[in-house]
């Protein structure tokens, strides 16, 4: 049980983590019609791979919360179970 509510923990510190980085890049990156096309020099310096990052974060979270909801059911299942057993 005890592993249950820390993967519930690790998962919302996932998740947490994620979000804020993703809304800290919103806030960071100009807006698509403002910025001009980067050509190659700006392209090989990686400042153009911002939605590498993004989709990264993306997946984080995500995983973040896939974690917290499994982890929450099978807690909630384990405690259902020894009640009744």
């Amino acid at each position: 049980m005890a592993s249950y509510v820390l993967y519930i923990v690790t998962g919302a510190v996932l998740a947490l983590m994620a979000a804020r980085h993703l809304l800290a890049l919103r806030r960071a990156l100009p807006k698509p019609n403002e910025a001009a096309r980067p050509g190659l020099p700006h392209a090989m310096e990686g400042k153009g791979a911002h939605w590498a990052e993004r989709a990264l974060c993306g997946a984080i979270f995500l995983f973040g919360l896939w974690m917290m909801l499994t982890a929450g059911l099978l807690l909630i299942a384990g405690l259902l179970h020894s009640l009744w057993s």
